[in-house]
């Protein structure tokens, strides 16, 4: 009996011992004498929403939308979430939006009520929720049938919506949280050609995406099927061939950009050409905006929109660079005509 009672003091002790040992193990102390905190301090940064786990496949079509709203077109840019919402994302397509306002640009009426031409451009105001005034969040676009309400739950957001920095963000955060077989890029702010794009006011920090910093963000975010630029004179040579390997097709116009389209049915475009690739993706867009920009019915001749594939724009650049050095040595304008007839 005595044994057995010192083998079982010894069993407790050795037990007593065990557990505070690895209790002992598990409070590590840093070289400040202090124990180490188990909760990080709440950073502003968002965090990226992580794909449900439920999740079978990837969806279709993942169109990701990049609203610079931090100028005079500030209150355009809810009134593009609130079509998307009608549209919503779903299995096979998801929608996400990244949108930065002007505070003080927002109770201003939207831009384009009405053409030159007389023609009234379909508008509506947009009831915004108390804590969602200026400022650059992120949405995830779900469908809700009420015209001038975004229901979808804002996501706080940073960065300047001029950085090709933010952009990378954006879409990084976007292919991360909705994968899918494909990805289209919407950037909807002012445009300025080879100049840039996505371009603040100067009252909006005056900041714009120089065309090699944009290639740079959409490469290093693994590229994108269809980059459609809803900004003016973005349609150009040079740009498009910077970005050959950033984008498989490109939609935008030279001029100034389109009016009045329904974003609706330009998402509901990409709804029913699920199973398209880029290049007929980008035809559907192209059939629903040239079809619904009011202009067209109205008096101004001066229009262009165009889907091109940056791969194939690379090989005009030769024989644009022939043109332009040809020119620039013409003296009178047959000359130049000349040298645009034998390039």
């Amino acid at each position: 009996m005595k044994t057995k009672r010192i083998y079982g003091i010894l069993s407790a002790l050795a037990l007593t011992l065990c557990l505070a040992a690895t209790a002992q193990a598990r409070v590590q102390l840093p070289s400040t004498g202090k124990a180490a905190a188990q909760i990080s301090a709440p950073s502003l940064t968002p965090t990226a929403v992580q794909p449900s786990p439920k999740k079978a496949r990837p969806a279709q079509w993942t169109v990701m939308v990049y609203l610079n709203g931090n100028s005079n077109l500030a209150p355009d840019t809810l009134r593009i979430v609130d079509e998307m919402e009608r549209i919503g994302s779903s299995a096979d397509m998801q929608l996400v939006a990244h949108i930065t306002r002007r505070g003080d640009q927002l109770r201003e009426p939207a831009p384009y009520v009405q053409t030159e031409s007389g023609l009234i451009v379909p508008s509506h105001q947009i009831i915004e929720p108390d804590d969602v005034t200026g400022g650059t969040y992120r949405y995830h676009v779900l469908k809700d049938k009420l015209d001038g309400s975004v229901s979808s739950m804002p996501l706080y957001a940073a960065g300047d919506p001029g950085s090709s920095a933010t952009l990378l963000d954006f879409v990084k955060w976007a292919k991360a949280a909705y994968p899918a077989r494909h990805y289209m890029l919407m950037i909807y702010g002012h445009g300025a050609g080879m100049m840039g794009t996505s371009a603040s006011d100067e009252a909006g920090g005056g900041s714009s995406m120089t065309i090699p910093d944009l290639a740079f963000a959409l490469r290093g975010a693994g590229g994108v099927d269809v980059l459609f630029f809803y900004s003016c004179l973005m349609q150009m040579a040079e740009v498009s061939a910077r970005l050959d390997g950033a984008a498989k097709v490109i939609l935008g116009s030279e001029t100034s950009m389109l009016t009045g389209v329904p974003f609706e049915s330009m998402f509901q475009a990409v709804h029913d050409n699920l199973s398209q690739d880029a290049q007929g993706v980008g035809a559907a867009i192209f059939s629903e905006v040239a079809n619904n920009d009011t202009r067209l019915g109205g008096t101004d001749p001066v229009f262009a929109l165009s889907v091109v594939k940056p791969s194939g724009i690379r090989k005009v650049i030769p024989a644009l660079n022939a043109y332009v050095s040809a020119v620039m040595k013409a003296q009178d304008l047959d000359s130049a005509l000349a040298a645009r007839d034998n390039v």
